[in-house]
């Protein structure tokens, strides 16, 4: 959703949040999931052993809150003149979990494992990174 979301507000397109926004859900930012992987590749474990570890970023976040930080860190709130963009809110998708977090006391336990970037300023690198690799219209 990040990404979709990332390409409507820098194409001033309409962002779409199923249900009421009131969702929550547990982002963590690639550099920490490639942080964990390594970490896991190079645990030693007992032989034959295998180990199921949740990764995460130990923060839960309303998807309305994390519309409102990307328009903010996108600027999209804060041009002179410009009304804040809002998000639309369409039908709650079927069966979707109403919230969620990853519970990581195993991969910190196992594999030390902790998440290290902080979600705002994670998102604005990858915000950042969107906007100098769009396509030239």
């Amino acid at each position: 959703v990040i990404p979709k979301w990332i390409h409507a507000l820098l194409s001033s397109e309409p962002v779409i949040i199923n249900g009421n926004g009131e969702n929550t859900r547990d982002f963590c930012f690639v550099k920490d999931v490639v942080r964990a992987n390594i970490k896991a590749a190079s645990a030693t474990l007992p032989p034959r052993s295998a180990l199921a570890l949740n990764v995460g970023g130990g923060r839960r976040i309303s998807l309305t809150e994390l519309f409102d930080l990307l328009a903010a860190l996108s600027g999209q709130n804060t041009e002179s003149g410009k009304a804040s963009p809002r998000p639309n809110f369409g039908p709650a998708r079927p069966g979707d979990i109403l919230h969620s977090m990853a519970d990581v006391s195993a991969a910190e336990a196992e594999i030390g494992f902790r998440a290290q970037c902080d979600l705002e300023t994670s998102l604005r690198e990858t915000l950042e990174w969107f906007a100098s690799n769009r396509p030239r219209q």
